[in-house]
């Protein structure tokens, strides 16, 4: 018996006494010895209890030894064969070994040298078998690696000593869009978005290891022709969330180790950075709503002390020159202005919500649009207003007003004529997902409104919503129409987001929760 290691030895003689002889010496070399007479019992064990070792007397009945051998070798190469005889035929002896046999002993042998050979056969079984063991169990282990890291929801890889890649996981290729294979051997920097490559020069193709690699630093990653379908997001960037660490064939400490390469894990944040970025937005329209709303109402308060003190000058100065009665009216005229602007602050701070009634949204966008082109001919409208009715709780005179801003703002951006679009669906929202803090899901009609102008910058972007910004410098902007525009949509529970292309346009998507109860329609 050898250690730990369970082993069996089948001996195939037709002379049972010789048989029962070899049994009785081997009783200590193995754990379990089977006798068998015939080929035909070779066989059968064969089948059913498979032996560690052979041993077998080349004069065995009821099969060529050659034909044994080989259906021995069919069924487990490895099982060690030693060959007996007495009529000493060496040439029979070498045919076999030639077969697969392990060895060959001549009647009479010596009972040292037959347990020396079977010891060393089965000890190579043992070795065989425990190597087995253990290159399965790698096996195993790899495979179940190799499946955590193939379908991990994080994006895995590892780049060579000149940053070229050795190994993505699926995650990478989906969610980037690249074929599987196509990334191997390519350099980093092809997924990399182009104002992080210095950045990733540090960070994707890391060197350093421990404490000193860095962790959790953001990087912007391209997704091939607009992205994997697995992302689910319409950015051509995607924002990731980043750690790597250098790999070298010594220790860290060594001077003289040598850089293999980089390994990474990294994560997709994009749509947290949304998310945050669109909390940060509503937090800050909503300060500047209510610093908006506190000064219009002092500012208010001012233009009412100043008209009535004019009001009162234009009674008591009946015999006043004219002209001193122009320029007091002229201070009217300024002070009524002054007062339209206050209420386009008001309509940005508080939403002008005054009215509510149940409407019809398509009316009041087709209602819109007729006063829109009375006197903007080269402007070419075109409407999708889908099935409709869309009806909404709202004050119609502050839903016309915002589409009454988008159209303006669309004409604007259009000084050469241009086209204006207008598409209305039904939409099923999910709270959180498009939607701002407080929103809840329901059914929504989404409109989007979309020209053909001459498109917005991202920083443009950033700062489209906010009060007095303005690109146009002509007299009577002051940059309030989106402001206001978002503060009466908010107070109705909507919401509006913007996007655009330089030279090709911008939409402005707006959503506004249907009334499950219609009511009283206006």
């Amino acid at each position: 018996m050898l250690g730990t290691c369970q082993t069996k030895i089948l001996i195939a003689d037709r002379d049972m006494r010789m048989a029962e002889s070899l049994k009785l010496l081997l009783a200590s070399a193995a754990d379990r010895i089977l006798i068998a007479r015939s080929a035909e019992e070779v066989g059968f064990a064969l089948n059913n209890d498979i032996p560690d070792l052979l041993l077998i007397d080349l004069g065995l009945a009821g099969m060529e030894t050659y034909d044994l051998i080989h259906r021995v070798q069919q069924r487990d190469p490895a099982i060690p064969i030693l060959l007996t005889s007495a009529a000493g035929d060496p040439e029979s002896a070498l045919s076999a070994m030639n077969l697969g046999a392990h060895g060959y002993l001549k009647k009479p042998f010596e009972p040292v040298e037959l347990i020396n050979r079977i010891s060393r056969a089965l000890n190579q079984v043992c070795v065989h078998r425990k190597s087995g063991a253990i290159n399965a169990k790698d096996q195993t282990s790899a495979q179940r690696y190799r499946f955590l890291v193939e379908n991990s929801p994080d994006l895995i890889y590892a780049l060579d000593d000149h940053g070229r890649f050795t190994f993505a996981n699926r995650t990478l290729k989906r969610v980037l869009g690249y074929p599987k294979g196509t990334l191997i051997g390519r350099s980093y920097h092809k997924i990399v978005y182009h104002r992080d490559n210095h950045k990733a020069r540090w960070v994707f193709n890391e060197r350093r290891t421990g404490r000193r690699a860095l962790k959790n630093t953001e990087l912007r990653l391209l997704r091939k022709n607009g992205g994997g379908q697995a992302s689910g997001l319409p950015q051509k960037s995607l924002t990731v969330e980043l750690m790597a660490v250098g790999l070298y064939d010594k220790p860290a400490k060594r001077s003289d180790k040598k850089f293999l390469g980089t390994c990474g894990v990294a994560r997709v944040v994009s749509r947290r950075k949304l998310s945050e970025e669109r909390l940060f937005h509503e937090r800050k329209m909503e300060a500047l709503g209510t610093l908006v709303g506190g000064i219009a109402h002092n500012f208010n308060n001012l233009l009412m002390g100043i008209q009535g003190y004019t009001d009162l000058l234009l009674t008591h100065c009946r015999a006043c020159p004219t002209r001193d009665a122009a320029k007091l009216r002229h201070i009217q005229d300024l002070v009524q202005s002054g007062a339209e602007l206050t209420q386009k602050l008001v309509g940005f701070a508080c939403g002008g919500k005054y009215l509510v009634q149940t409407v019809d949204l398509n009316e009041l966008i087709i209602q819109t649009l007729r006063l829109f082109v009375t006197k903007r001919r080269d402007v070419h409208v075109e409407t999708d207003l889908g099935p409709g009715p869309y009806m909404i709780r709202a004050d119609a005179g502050q839903i016309k007003r915002v589409f009454f801003n988008l159209f303006i703002n669309a004409y604007q951006s259009m000084p050469g004529g241009g086209k204006l679009r207008i598409v209305a669906q039904p939409r099923k929202m999910v709270a959180g997902r498009l939607l701002p803090a407080g929103c809840a899901g329901g059914d929504y009609v989404r409109i989007q409104v979309s020209d053909t102008g001459a498109g917005m910058s991202s920083d443009t972007l950033d700062n489209a919503f906010d009060p007095f910004f303005t690109t146009l410098t002509h007299k009577g902007n002051v940059g309030l129409g989106l402001a206001e525009t978002h503060g009466i949509l908010k107070n109705h529970g909507g919401t509006i987001r913007a996007a655009s292309v330089i030279g090709k346009g911008s939409v402005f998507t707006i959503l506004l929760p249907l009334n499950p109860d219609p009511g009283p329609t206006s």
